[in-house]
């Protein structure tokens, strides 16, 4: 989540059809207790969500890449490598100080301190145009597909294949792979 923090804000709509943003959070621990925060532009209608203190879902995808079945020795069919997080809580809205502090600590995640870093200053009507929010009582369900299921010269293959691919996606999930097989 830390890694991979531009994640996906899911809630129902009063029709009970999900809803979705993709937003970058922050992840902290508050009080012990792990919590979300960011924002969505106003006329969002998560925005009404947030306000009404809605059960929300945040997912978060990490490394993930294709794997062809011609990479194993045994019979297989076509498949995909991820890790995910999915992360539940209820929302809660922030105001005041606390959406400012939001705003800037997601500047400060994503612009870094160093010189030329952009540092949010501006009024409190400008705050007008976003809804910032807190996800509370977040509970976590991780997700990891690596070839588990498989042999283990079956998981060879598909490392061996990934490290030959210009693709970012298959260089983290091979180093996901390697890294599992080495801890077996």
């Amino acid at each position: 989540m830390h890694s991979y923090a531009f994640g996906l804000l899911v809630t129902a709509g009063p029709d009970g059809f999900p809803v979705a943003s993709h937003i970058p959070f922050l992840v902290s621990d508050g009080d012990g207790e792990m919590v979300l925060e960011g924002h969505v532009a106003h006329p969002n209608e998560q925005s009404e969500h947030i306000r009404a203190g809605a059960p929300a879902l945040a997912v978060f995808q990490g490394a993930h890449s294709y794997v062809s079945p011609t990479w194993y020795q045994a019979f297989g069919v076509p498949t995909w490598n991820y890790e995910a997080v999915h992360a539940r809580g209820r929302l809660r809205e922030a105001r005041g100080d606390d959406a400012h502090a939001i705003v800037r600590s997601l500047a400060r995640r994503f612009e870094g301190e160093g010189p030329g870093a952009w540092v949010p200053e501006y009024p409190d009507g400008m705050l007008e145009g976003i809804t910032c929010f807190v996800m509370c009582g977040v509970t976590l369900e991780s997700k990891s597909k690596m070839s588990q299921n498989r042999s283990a010269a079956d998981r060879r293959g598909v490392i061996d294949a990934l490290s030959r691919l210009d693709d970012p996606g298959a260089q983290a999930v091979q180093r996901i792979m390697r890294d599992n097989e080495q801890e077996s």
